[in-house]
């Protein structure tokens, strides 16, 4: 018995439908493949125990399967499988000859500077387009401030913070109307610089605040407070200590301490209010040729001078001056210094005229006063006796 061959006809197998990757972002992957069958197939992605709904491609075209709800910063497996007659065959990758794809979604850092009442936010951007973040700040979890920025915008802050306190600072990323943690970092704030005072002088007071502060490259500047506004006397420095000069004796200063934020704001540090040193000239005696002048002292070792008529009379560390050799009926200026930083600094002036010269002194005054009494008196006795 013989076998008779009725037909015969050639058939060759579909090529697998390659699988490859097309983009990433924060919690989504996208797959792309070619149903490169002469007719339409079913295909499904599968992800490690999550497996996606049929997908029907037309012959020759493009399928494209978007896995959402990823973690940020995270590998993640893709195989293509093909509904075949009553089973489900997996494909390979068209870029790798590989059973699946690999692809990893993006993350995005904080990195933060933060001060004693502010912090500056900026966060890495992997160059995604479209994207929106919301960046909160939160203190023992409750949620104080926050704000949503998009990608063209990596840089932000918080303001009126607290000094000395501790916050935490929260990077979310808003994708299909879900939103998504990306970093988080803690933070505390700078305690506020407290400043120390030497002085006050005539002139000048010495401010230092170096005990309070780490010196991390902070910049500080001080300040005259009035009601007029601050007054900048010692510009923006990382020194952490100052000489404030050519102050007005007897005028009343507020000195106030402030630190350059990472937003490039200026925050008070501390206070302190003083007065600068001043004296008044006191006489204690003129006549003819002589004028003695007293005042009271400044502080320890304060050394003054006395000029008459603008002419010195010799630097001293007492508290009188004798003017001598003096021109009788003259008036004289007088104007007391005290010797500060090299320099003489003005502290009070008095107008003063020495007595006649026939006069003399005040001693004299009180004999020839005396002597034309008793002339007198002597007089009209002689007169009542005749």
């Amino acid at each position: 018995m013989s076998t008779v061959i009725l037909d015969t006809k050639s058939i060759t197998t579909d090529a697998f439908a390659g699988l490859s990757s097309n983009g990433v972002t924060y919690t989504t992957s996208t797959v792309t493949w070619v149903n490169v069958s002469q007719t339409s197939a079913t295909f499904r992605i599968v992800e490690a125990s999550n497996t996606s709904g049929d997908i029907v491609v037309a012959a020759g075209a493009t399928g494209t399967y978007t896995a959402t709800g990823l973690g940020d910063e995270t590998a993640y497996t893709f195989t293509l499988e093909r509904f075949e007659v009553d089973t489900w065959v997996q494909q390979t990758s068209s870029t790798s000859g590989l059973d699946h794809v690999e692809s990893t979604t993006y993350s995005s850092t904080l990195s933060v500077s933060t001060g004693s009442t502010s912090t500056t936010v900026t966060f890495s951007d992997p160059g995604l387009t479209g994207m929106e973040y919301n960046v909160q700040l939160t203190q023992e979890g409750s949620v104080i401030s926050q704000v949503t920025v998009t990608n063209d915008s990596h840089e932000t802050a918080f303001n009126g913070l607290t000094q000395g306190d501790a916050y935490s600072v929260v990077l979310n990323v808003i994708e299909n109307g879900a939103s998504t943690q990306l970093d988080s970092v803690s933070i505390t704030t700078s305690a506020a610089a407290a400043m120390i005072i030497t002085g006050p002088f005539a002139s000048y007071v010495e401010l230092d605040w170096s005990a309070s502060v780490d010196g991390a490259g902070s910049n500080y500047r001080v300040t005259n407070r009035s009601d007029s506004g601050d007054d900048v006397l010692v510009s923006s420095s990382s020194a952490t200590l100052a000489t404030i000069q050519d102050l007005t004796p007897g005028q009343a200063y507020t000195f106030v301490l402030q630190r350059e934020e990472p937003d490039l704001s200026w925050s008070d540090q501390s206070e302190i209010s003083t007065t600068a040193l001043t004296t008044s000239l006191s006489i204690a005696s003129v006549a003819s040729k002589t004028i003695e002048v007293s005042w009271s002292n400044l502080y320890s070792g304060a050394e003054f001078e006395l000029f008459y008529n603008q002419t010195a009379n010799g630097k001293t560390t007492d508290l009188t001056s004798i003017l001598r050799d003096l021109a009788p009926s003259t008036a004289y200026e007088l104007e007391l210094v005290v010797y500060e930083l090299g320099e003489a600094v003005g502290l009070s002036t008095l107008g003063m005229t020495t007595n006649d010269a026939f006069l003399g002194g005040s001693t004299n005054v009180a004999i020839l006063i005396g002597a034309i009494i008793a002339a007198i008196i002597a007089a009209i006795v002689a007169m009542t006796m005749m």
